[in-house]
């Protein structure tokens, strides 16, 4: 039988299953884990307001000083690239529900 199709997730530079999209929260210093995310959708496969969602969440990156790794195009850049990585996975209609975390 063949194995179904899994969606794909963006982690530390790479496009990997989803089940398998799983990051360390900890550094084991209690006191420096914190962490951050933005979520939205698509409408009609197309992000709605996209930039508006990473400005704020890169706002509220600075403010809780913490470094994400990627410039605020590099996260546009990945967040697109999932979509399209996800979308032959997507019916006609369907819509993802993205979110960033960092």
């Amino acid at each position: 039988m063949a194995q179904k199709p899994e969606f794909l997730a963006y982690l530390n530079g790479r496009l990997i299953p989803n089940t398998e999209a799983i990051a360390q929260i900890s550094d084991g210093e209690p006191r420096r884990s914190s962490g951050l995310y933005d979520a939205e959708r698509t409408f009609n496969g197309q992000v709605f307001r996209l930039r508006d969602h990473l400005r704020r969440l890169y706002r509220s990156l600075e403010h809780a000083r913490i470094d994400p790794g990627l410039t605020l195009n590099e996260m546009e850049a990945a967040t697109l690239q999932v979509i399209e990585a996800n979308r032959a996975l997507m019916g006609s209609g369907d819509d993802l529900v993205l979110a960033q975390v960092v």
